[in-house]
């Protein structure tokens, strides 16, 4: 049976059509996606500016308090810490027994605003691997997410400082107070130690400050 060649127009005229309705929908679709996962990335920049911002600065919010909890003679506590070697019998008492509930309450809570970070970091990350599946990868965003992670991997140094400064503080009280520290070091290498330690903090500020720059640029923050 021969098949008219007004047959076949029709035929690849309708399947250029449908052809065409397919583009036209995939381009909508693709243009719905694209400003869906800009909102989404705009979004988790927000989010990740105001947690580095609580990270940096280490504050007290709302969330936190139900995590990382204070210590109720945070201000008797810090007195005690700066007149350590003029301390009464009953106020180095006071001081070991406060220690344990105030002393590590700022790391806690470095650790919780860390992890709040982590957890943007990793939804902005989760949001480009999605797209780069539709969409052609960004190199600026792959540069904004490799800041971010820097950020992150510095105020983990800092927690660890911290932690270490905690621990300092522990062996410095214990050997003034006439007890055997862990460590089995003297109050003057102790010292030392909190010298080196605070030169340290010293450093990875400026180091903080560097990548926080880099990374408001990039943000344009």
């Amino acid at each position: 049976m021969t098949i008219r060649r007004t047959t076949v127009a029709a035929l690849l005229s309708g399947v250029l059509f449908g052809a065409a309705i397919i583009l036209l929908y995939t381009a909508h679709v693709r243009a719905q996606f694209t400003e869906k996962t800009n909102a989404d990335l705009m979004a988790l920049r927000a989010s990740y500016l105001a947690e580095s911002h609580d990270t940096a600065n280490n504050k007290v919010t709302n969330e936190s308090a139900s995590v990382a909890t204070d210590c109720q003679n945070r201000g008797r506590f810090e007195n005690l810490l700066t007149r350590l070697r003029a301390l009464t019998e009953s106020e180095r008492a006071e001081l070991d027994t406060f220690f344990p509930a105030c002393a590590p309450y700022q790391v806690a809570l470095k650790k919780f605003h860390l992890a709040r970070l982590e957890s943007v970091i990793e939804k902005y990350n989760t949001v480009l691997s999605y797209r780069a599946y539709f969409i052609k990868s960004d190199t600026s965003e792959t540069a904004i997410v490799t800041a971010m992670n820097a950020y992150l991997a510095k105020e983990r140094v800092r927690a660890d400082l911290m932690g270490s400064q905690v621990q300092l503080q522990r062996d410095i009280i214990d050997v003034l107070h006439g007890k055997k520290n862990e460590s089995g070091k003297s109050v003057d290498a102790l010292a030392q130690e909190g010298s080196t330690l605070n030169g340290k903090f010293i450093a990875l500020q400026s180091e903080i400050e560097l990548v926080q720059k880099q990374l408001g640029d990039l943000l344009g923050s």
